[in-house]
């Protein structure tokens, strides 16, 4: 482990640098018309990738900017919305691709960015994600009447994220709540790669609604904390930014040589272009047919790991007021 408590301020100094290199990573692969740089792969075959044209992981990278005060990212941001209404479809609903039917992630997601437009005013998009539930009221992920649906769990907290604490949302707040408790929500997953995905969608839910999911927070952070790795990772990279970001939402932010180690780790993950390597976010095709191909984003893993290590310099900031003070730098973050 570094000896953070002798070098805050060189290890503050790179992270900054980090991000402004970050920032214009994204800034130089979103398009003028707001589209990220994603890609798609079959599993077998990662070298060979394809160009993804979805508006969803635009609008899910861009929530990781919005706490980033440069022009750089207010620019995306702007760039992003415009993308995300050029591809809304009435009555305020969207596709993650143009050939397949509405989707309810890719509807909640790009709902929440887009925020205030006159196709949303009247509510007509809920009635939509309302209509395709199944019978025990879990959200299905394709907008259609289908002989074959799923429920996804990560879907489902995105939409609860969307539509917030209503009647219609309690039977699935329920499921999703049942689920991580007993911890079968690993086997619940359809799309998305691991479980840190739905930990954060819940408590992306939590801060827009609270109390939503409140009794289910401390057995997220005790799960988030057993991921620990000795080199401060939470798994790869990109499950690491969203394990940092979500214990900053949970009241436990790392800080100290907690967020010093977990702060080197991504540090070191950087490219020379300023960009992070991609990871595997979700996978297709449609379930219940076996995973074949996956879906990555460099843009969206760099925007996700500003957010972290933007999160872990308040950390860093800690500890140079612990060494000016007299507080401890080193901290068990769980510890009461």
């Amino acid at each position: 482990m570094t000896d953070f408590s002798q070098e805050p301020q060189t290890l503050v100094k790179l992270a900054n640098q980090a991000i402004d290199r970050g920032l214009a990573f994204i800034d130089a692969h979103v398009s003028e018309e707001g589209l990220w740089l994603h890609n798609w792969f079959d599993i077998d075959r990662p070298e060979a990738r394809r160009v993804d044209p979805t508006p969803f992981v635009g609008a899910l990278g861009s929530l990781s900017l919005h706490g980033i005060a440069d022009p750089r990212a207010e620019a995306i941001l702007t760039r992003t919305k415009l993308y995300t209404a050029a591809t809304m479809e009435p009555p305020g609903i969207w596709r993650y691709w143009p050939h397949l039917p509405p989707d309810a992630d890719t509807t909640s997601i790009c709902n929440l960015v887009l925020g205030f437009h006159p196709m949303l005013l009247g509510g007509w998009y809920e009635q939509v994600l309302l209509r395709h539930r199944s019978p025990e009221g879990l959200f299905h992920t394709w907008l259609e009447n289908a002989p074959v649906n799923d429920a996804d769990p990560v879907l489902n907290a995105n939409v609860v994220a969307c539509l917030g604490d209503t009647p219609g949302t309690r039977k699935a707040q329920c499921w999703l709540k049942r689920i991580i408790g007993d911890g079968t929500d690993a086997n619940e997953m359809r799309y998305y790669w691991d479980v840190m995905d739905l930990y954060s969608a819940i408590l992306r839910a939590h801060h827009l609604h609270p109390p939503v999911f409140a009794g289910i927070l401390p057995i997220i952070a005790d799960r988030i904390a057993s991921r620990r790795r000795a080199d401060g990772a939470y798994g790869d990279g990109l499950r690491t930014c969203l394990a940092v970001t979500t214990l900053r939402q949970l009241g436990k932010p790392l800080w100290g040589a907690w967020a010093a180690v977990t702060l080197e780790h991504l540090l070191g993950l950087q490219m020379p272009d300023g960009g992070w390597p991609d990871s595997w976010q979700a996978s297709g095709p449609r379930w219940p047919e076996p995973r074949l191909y996956v879906f990555s984003s460099r843009t969206y893993d760099t925007a996700n790991c500003i957010e972290a290590i933007s999160d872990l310099l308040d950390g860093c900031e800690d500890v140079q007021a612990g060494r000016r003070t007299g507080i401890r730098a080193i901290a068990d973050p769980f510890s009461e």
